[in-house]
């Protein structure tokens, strides 16, 4: 889909693939900094992105079926706005 993407805005802003490819990565990386500092980074009009913590639960390793716990951890969520449909 990055790939894609790149394609996309390298035509229509009329730079190679290799450049809009860097500024998408430049971006992201960017952007999860921010969330990651922040706690949120809102668009108006397009979304939010946010941290949420995800509580440690039990699981199941799916190739030896053997029961494991799966850590706490900090993950980044998107809610999209209602002005962006």
């Amino acid at each position: 889909m990055k790939k894609l993407l790149a394609k996309r805005v390298a035509e229509k802003v009329g730079v190679s693939t290799e450049v809009a490819n860097r500024v998408i990565t430049e971006f992201l990386k960017e952007l999860k900094e921010e969330v990651v500092k922040r706690g949120r980074v809102t668009f108006r009009g397009f979304g939010r992105f946010y941290l949420k913590r995800l509580r440690e639960r039990k699981g199941c390793n799916p190739k030896s079926g053997e029961k494991i716990t799966i850590p706490e951890r900090l993950t980044i969520r998107f809610k999209a706005s209602k002005k962006l449909f």
